[in-house]
This record gives structure tokens, sequence and C-alpha cells, in this order.
């Protein structure tokens, strides 16, 4: 691999990195000022936990 294509992905890894920060950060907020009654708010919190698991192990692959 040529150092400009290695310097290309690593800048991909960087953005997906922030992008994923970015995605993180606001689901964290919503689930904050969520106020879905008990059950709802159970099912929604797991539902996110497996979204966020999966977007932190694809990051953590790259």
């Amino acid at each position: 691999m040529s150092m400009r294509s290695r310097a290309h992905v690593a800048n991909k890894e960087a953005v997906l990195d922030g992008v994923v920060d970015v995605i993180m950060s606001e689901v964290e907020e919503a689930v904050d000022r969520a106020t879905a009654p008990a059950d709802d708010q159970v099912e929604f919190e797991f539902g996110l936990d497996l979204v966020l698991d999966g977007l932190e192990r694809l990051r953590v692959r790259r």
C-alpha cells in the first residue's frame, strides 16, 4: 500500500471515529431527555445499547 493510500485510510478512520463520537453523544443526550413510560424506556435503552455496542465494535476493528 502506498504512503498516500495509508494516509487516506488513516483519515477515513479518524473521520469514522469522529462520526461515531458525535452519534453516541447525540443519542446519549436524547436518552437523557426521554420521558417514555418505564417499560418503553427499558426496551429503548436495551435496543440503544445494542446499536452503540455495534458501532463501538466497528470502530475498534478499524
